[in-house]
């Protein structure tokens, strides 16, 4: 049954990994052959630009509102990822909506979002090294954080605008390049999951290396892009989004939805294990209390001899002790 198993999540795993790799030769050969204008009007552009940002940034406000409700950890730790996706999003947005009213010149928000990317991509290279075994929960917060901002890193850091900070990739083929050496980035994060993962299929596997693959097709389109205003752009900016959302579903699944599980499981296992605990401790007293009855309503009928009195006193004083101790014994588990 295991063979049967492993080979049956390995090819739903190549299909599901087929997909972006075969929508890349179709919907290329499609606009080329076709000859489509892919230039967008620009009020066109920002209306559907914004679309996707509303549908984003809902997903993810959706996403804050279930962590900071239903976190199933500590208060720190749930504020903390909660301050982390909202300073995220908040970036992004600031970025986004001033880009689009005042014409590319945010520096010091674009500077700042530039080098955080940079900084939590070191932190993704750093969490490989973690041991598979034991994974502190601030490291699992890092890493689940880390695929987040990958998303950011590939939409901000590869537009056309004439920043200091991404003044050497203005040029086209310069571009080009960058985008070549994200993809290998992608190829080499997507090789490393195939071999941590390859004993742990899951339904986050699969959706791990779907967004991967979602992220590596955006590039493809990013880079047949001749400006920021094509249809090129608009659908790379889609998968960008797709992506987003499928890691958000990602961290739903491993964040909150696994531990209520594993929280319930156990939490009835334990119900089940205290109720066959309580059971033979009450039907054991019964057993037990049944005979020392049996033994004190016989010591009040007997006829006692003088000498046998003392005797008789203290059969009767441990009886009615153990009496007691079974009554409490009873009582108590009454009240758990």
């Amino acid at each position: 049954m295991r063979k049967k198993d492993t080979k049956y999540n390995i090819y739903q795993f190549v299909i599901i990994n087929l997909i972006p790799l075969l929508s890349i030769i179709i919907i290329s050969s499609f606009l080329n052959s076709s000859k489509y204008n892919v230039l967008l009007n620009y009020k066109t552009f920002m209306t559907m630009h914004l679309l996707i940002e509303i549908i984003s940034g809902t997903a993810a406000i959706c996403i804050l509102v279930l962590l900071l409700c239903t976190y199933p950890y500590e208060k720190d730790m749930k504020y903390t990822v909660f301050a982390g996706f909202f300073l995220l999003i908040s970036l992004i947005s600031i970025y986004h909506l001033y880009f689009a009213f005042y014409d590319n010149s945010l520096y010091p928000s674009f500077t700042l979002l530039g080098f955080m990317n940079l900084i939590i991509l070191f932190a993704f290279a750093i969490s490989f090294t973690l041991p598979d075994d034991k994974i502190k929960k601030s490291h699992a917060l890092v890493i689940n954080l880390i695929s987040l901002t990958l998303v950011f890193f590939t939409m901000i850091l590869l537009h056309d605008f004439k920043t200091p900070l991404i003044l050497f990739i203005s040029n086209k083929e310069y571009k080009k390049i960058f985008y070549t050496i994200t993809a290998v980035f992608y190829l080499l994060c997507y090789a490393h999951l195939v071999h941590k993962l390859r004993k742990k299929w899951s339904k986050s596997t699969y959706y791990n290396f779907l967004s991967i693959n979602i992220f590596m097709l955006s590039n493809h389109f990013y880079a047949l892009s001749e400006n920021t205003y094509d249809v090129y752009f608009l659908i790379a900016h889609i998968l960008c989004s797709l992506g987003l959302l499928v890691i958000f579903n990602v961290f739903l699944i491993n964040i909150i939805k696994l531990p209520y599980e594993k929280m319930y499981e156990a939490e009835k296992k334990a119900m089940e294990e205290g109720k066959i605990k309580t059971d033979f401790i009450i039907n054991m007293s019964h057993e037990l209390r049944t005979p020392v009855n049996v033994i004190q309503s016989a010591l009040d009928l007997l006829d006692v001899e003088p000498m046998n009195l003392s005797a008789l006193k203290s059969i009767r004083k441990n009886t009615l002790r153990i009496k007691r101790l079974f009554e409490n014994i009873i009582e108590f588990n009454d009240i758990e």
